[in-house]
């Protein structure tokens, strides 16, 4: 093994070595919830994740830098992850917003991603679409087969999860994550 492949499996090892390559310090609790998620889609364990932040407390960061190891774990081997938000704007922007600063600033994604259709992410083999979870959206026709994210999980309606985005892993029991800030005991969190 080269000195550059050494060194690259060096930093996909654990998150927070991946995250560090791109100039992204993680908290201790962004790094155990990351891992736990990244063993669990490693493993195809199908487990079901929540991650309830406060405000400003770095989940969107999390968010984004699981997205982006997985997408360099699974370059060669491929995989799809759907990443849902409430709204496309703002909120699905802001996290591609997020997703396309992390890839272009970590050393072992710079220039070996691409964009298509505006809302999907590709390294490699690997893919993320982002979509929105409104009630009127139209996404029927995604499938996560390694991971489906619910951003703001606490203002994405039951039925529409249910109806529309639940299906995406029925037959690839892909891991769920649930990521938001919980207000009441009646929402997806």
């Amino acid at each position: 093994m080269n000195r550059t492949a050494t060194r690259t499996a060096y930093l996909l090892r654990k998150p927070e070595r991946f995250a560090e390559a791109g100039n992204v310090q993680l908290r201790p609790y962004q790094q155990s919830a990351i891992q736990a998620v990244a063993n669990s889609v490693l493993r195809r364990r199908g487990f079901s994740f929540v991650w309830i932040f406060p405000r400003q407390s770095g989940k969107d960061e999390a968010l984004a830098i699981e997205v982006q190891y997985l997408l360099a774990l699974f370059k060669n081997e491929g995989g799809e992850m759907v990443f849902f938000n409430p709204t496309f704007k703002p909120q699905t922007e802001t996290s591609m917003r997020r997703l396309d600063n992390r890839l272009s600033a970590n050393p072992l994604t710079t220039g070996r991603w691409r964009r298509r259709s505006g809302y999907i992410f590709q390294v490699g083999n690997a893919y993320c679409t982002y979509l929105s979870a409104d009630p009127t959206a139209h996404v029927v026709s995604a499938t996560a087969n390694r991971l489906l994210v619910v951003n703001e999980a606490q203002d994405v309606g039951i039925l529409k999860y249910d109806k529309d985005i639940f299906p995406m892993v029925a037959s690839t029991n892909a891991t769920r994550l649930f990521a938001g800030t919980r207000w009441t005991n009646n929402t997806l969190l």
